[in-house]
């Protein structure tokens, strides 16, 4: 689900703090996931999350 942000006019798919969204096993990262400015380090700091979220989910068998 996208959730517009109406001071810069762009659209974000909304996530939780790991980066996941509300089907399971989806992930979203970088400016996709986030409304701000867009940030190399934001968004790499958020696709590492997601990887982590993706590695404890697999590891636990969901």
């Amino acid at each position: 689900m996208a959730e517009p942000d109406e001071m810069l006019g762009v659209e974000a798919i909304k996530v939780d703090a790991m980066c996941r969204t509300g089907v399971p096993g989806r992930y979203a990262a970088g400016d996709a996931a986030t409304s701000v400015p867009p940030s190399m380090a934001a968004a790499t700091t958020s696709g590492y999350l997601a990887d982590a979220a993706a590695v404890v989910q697999r590891a636990a068998g969901y």
